[in-house]
């Protein structure tokens, strides 16, 4: 009876230090896994902003392509008919 007791301490002292171990080992990885997801939404709020720039960019650029003169000389303006 007495070496029920024994294998029975042991066997839970060695489940507690796992768990306490496994616990430890949990939570760096997720401190190490949130670190990292806050770089990428910093990385990815810097894309965004780079991405709005370059967009309002090319629509500047697209908007002084269509109001310059050789543009409107090679490409004119379509008229519209007027209907009788």
């Amino acid at each position: 009876m007495n070496n029920i007791l024994i294998n029975a301490n042991i066997y839970f002292i060695v489940t507690t230090i796992a768990i306490v171990l496994f616990t430890l080992f949990f939570m760096v990885f997720m401190f190490f896994l949130i670190k990292i997801l806050i770089r990428f939404n910093r990385i990815s709020k810097k894309i965004e902003e780079n991405v709005n720039s370059v967009n309002e960019g090319i629509l500047d650029m697209v908007h002084q392509v269509k109001e310059s003169f050789w543009f409107n000389l090679f490409f004119p303006k379509s008229r519209k008919q007027k209907k009788n």
